[in-house]
């Protein structure tokens, strides 16, 4: 029977060494934990201990100021609702004063244009005064053999007047209501044709309307095509007046005096005639950008200017284009149409003819088709 060999007394030793190490890494590890959990503990009850419990009063104050807090928030909420309500009304206020002040303007540019009437009228009252007074002068001067003379001159030369009929704001229909003709007391004086409602009106030197003879496109007799709502009987004693009316704005866009734009696209050098504009060029050779031109007046803007939600529709200029206006004119007999047709030509000859030496400013055609007519005649 064998005998087990016994391990060597060194051996034993390390190893006896090594579990000693061990237990002790342990107990100090133990050792640093226990203190950490002390401290920690230690803390803990420190800071429970500064802290106070809400006591019942505690809590009551917190409600309290939490009510308080609420109270405050309802009232700047009516308060809120307050100033909407004071802002919505003064808003209100401001515009009913704008409506007024706009009233007022239209009343004034009313009462305006009603006294420059008058002065016109006042102008040709005094004229014919000095007319009068002058032929007065020289019949006195020359004798009854240049007074005849001198009479028939001013017939020729001096104002007609004479009471006609124009169309009423219904038409000339008579199926209309309120349709038919208007009676009217008409003057033509060297440069003027003037309309009064009555005697009364011409008395006050208060015209109904004010129409110069150098904006005449043409004045002629009308045949049952030109007035095919007008009796049969009527149309011997009828002749047509066409003339031109500048339009002094912009106005609502579909009025007879708004711009009419046309998309066009310019090659060449062009600016845009609005004033300050901030959009550069009005022209490219290669991308041009889109550009507008009125077809009533002379100017061209960029196309982004011309839109109603741009910041530079404000400062648009107003179209100074040219409308016709047609009125149709009815004498009490045939002869009285063929004397009235006789002076008005004969008027708006001596106008033209003094208007080509002064250069008038009133242009007969629009410059989009007077552009057009240069350059067909230049190509022919």
């Amino acid at each position: 029977m064998s005998v087990p060999a016994k391990k060597p007394r060194h051996d034993m030793k390390n190893q006896w060494h090594e579990e000693k190490t061990e237990l002790e890494k342990k107990l100090s590890q133990e050792i640093l934990l226990k203190k950490q959990s002390v401290n920690k503990l230690v803390q803990v009850m420190t800071r429970k201990g500064t802290e106070t419990p809400l006591s019942g009063k505690n809590k009551k104050n917190v409600k309290e100021d939490l009510k308080k807090a609420e109270r405050k928030l309802k009232d700047y909420e009516v308060a809120i609702e307050d100033d909407k309500r004071n802002h919505i009304n003064i808003v209100k206020n401001k515009d009913r004063e704008i409506e007024d002040l706009r009233d007022i303007i239209q009343k004034e540019s009313a009462n305006l244009e009603e006294r420059q009437m008058e002065n016109e009228a006042l102008k040709m009252e005094l004229e014919t005064a000095r007319k009068n007074l002058e032929e007065a002068k020289a019949s006195n001067t020359l004798g009854r053999s240049a007074n005849l003379s001198i009479s028939t001159m001013s017939l020729e030369s001096g104002r007609k007047e004479g009471w006609l009929e124009i169309p009423s704001a219904r038409g000339i229909s008579s199926t209309r209501r309120d349709g038919g003709w208007v009676k009217v007391f008409v003057i033509l004086s060297e440069d003027r044709l003037f309309f009064y409602a009555n005697m009364d009106d011409y008395q006050a030197h208060k015209p109904k309307k004010i129409i110069e003879l150098s904006k005449f496109y043409h004045v002629r007799a009308v045949t049952r095509q030109d007035a095919f709502r007008a009796k049969e009987h009527e149309i011997p004693r009828m002749f047509q007046i066409m003339y031109g009316e500048q339009g002094p704005s912009k106005g609502d866009p579909n009025s007879k005096y708004a711009h009419k734009f046309l998309n066009i696209t310019y090659r060449t050098p062009t600016e845009c005639d609005l004033p300050n504009c901030q959009e550069g060029q009005l022209w490219g050779i290669v991308r041009a950008p889109q550009a507008v031109a009125c077809q009533k007046c002379p100017q061209k803007y960029h196309a982004c200017c011309v839109q109603p939600n741009s910041p530079a529709y404000m400062r648009l200029p107003p179209c100074r284009g040219v409308v016709a206006e047609e009125m149709l004119v009815l004498a009490p007999e045939i002869r009285d149409q063929n004397e009235w047709l006789r002076c008005l030509l004969k008027k708006i000859e001596k106008t033209n003819q003094g208007n080509t030496n002064n250069q008038p400013q009133f242009n007969r055609h629009s410059p989009m088709t007077t552009s057009i007519k240069s350059r067909l005649k230049q190509k022919h």
